[in-house]
């Protein structure tokens, strides 16, 4: 069966990338229209300190690598010691060393989990040294990739944290038409990607491109983020908690069809912006 398999991978590979570039173009149009008239603003964060927590090593890559070529001398990068499915020792030693690689070549501080993400995770917030956050998504299928963010908005909303929060696209796209934030793109990434995270180059990183070269603004190529209010998060929180989690876990069974993943992801992403602007209402 595995010889089978073998044998036809890269005719599926093919296929799987026909079909990525023919979703591409469906969406092209629109995507062209919303990012010329996009309100999106260029990120410049010089001179703050910026924290990215990363669940799993690579997530920092393919989230937030301009922000890591960019300030690197200002960005601590955490990784929480999570695993995914598979949660063998080997696999996290085999992770963990290649997340230190790649901080080493970004020249930016990584800190490893010990013990208990959560406490050490809360403790880091609590010193509230940090001007910027950044965070995966809610909106995505990885359920470790929502715990993270669940916990870490908790934890500064409860500490009272004025600190800047972004959240990153791993998984799941980030429709451009709520991206409010973002960073000009530069061409490096993935080679880096291929050079140090060797144990994942079964991801199809084909797909991670085709998704990339929808976020374009007035023929910017640009990395995506959305920042959230931080006056009073109560409405994204409860809005994020509010989720069905069996249709967000349903993502993953998408992730190869483009179209129907930025189907069922432009809704949750809208009404993600509706709750965050209603926090900036209450504020007022």
């Amino acid at each position: 069966m595995r010889y089978i398999r073998g044998i036809f991978a890269p005719l599926i590979k093919v296929k799987r990338q026909y079909l990525w570039h023919k979703q591409e173009r469906k969406i092209e149009k629109l995507n062209a229209y919303v990012g010329k008239n996009s309100s999106a603003k260029k990120l410049d964060l010089s001179g703050k300190k910026i924290l990215i927590i990363s669940p799993h090593p690579d997530d920092e890559l393919i989230g937030c690598y301009e922000i890591l070529e960019l300030y690197n001398n200002n960005v601590d990068v955490y990784y929480t010691g999570l695993t995914g499915r598979n949660l063998s020792e080997e696999n996290r030693r085999i992770r963990t060393k290649e997340f230190i690689k790649l901080c080493n070549i970004c020249r930016v501080n990584c800190i490893l989990s010990t013990e208990n993400w959560r406490k050490e995770l809360e403790e880091m917030l609590t010193k509230k040294i940090y001007d910027c956050v950044f965070i995966p998504s809610y909106i995505d299928w990885h359920w470790e990739h929502r715990d993270v963010c669940m916990e870490t908005l908790t934890l500064i909303q409860k500490s009272q944290y004025n600190t800047e929060i972004f959240l990153f696209c791993v998984t799941v796209q980030m429709p451009i038409q709520i991206v409010n934030f973002y960073a000009e793109k530069t061409p490096n990434k993935w080679n880096l990607f291929y050079k140090v995270y060797k144990s994942q180059r079964y991801m199809p990183i084909d797909r991670f491109k085709t998704v990339e070269r929808r976020y374009v603004i007035n023929g910017v190529s640009f990395e995506p983020y959305f920042r959230i209010n931080n006056s009073d998060m109560t409405h994204v929180i409860d809005y994020f908690c509010s989720l069905n989690v069996d249709c967000l876990n349903d993502m993953e069974k998408q992730i190869n069809d483009l179209e129907r993943i930025h189907e069922s992801s432009l809704p949750l992403y809208i009404k993600l912006q509706i709750a965050n602007s209603e926090t900036n209402t209450n504020v007022r």
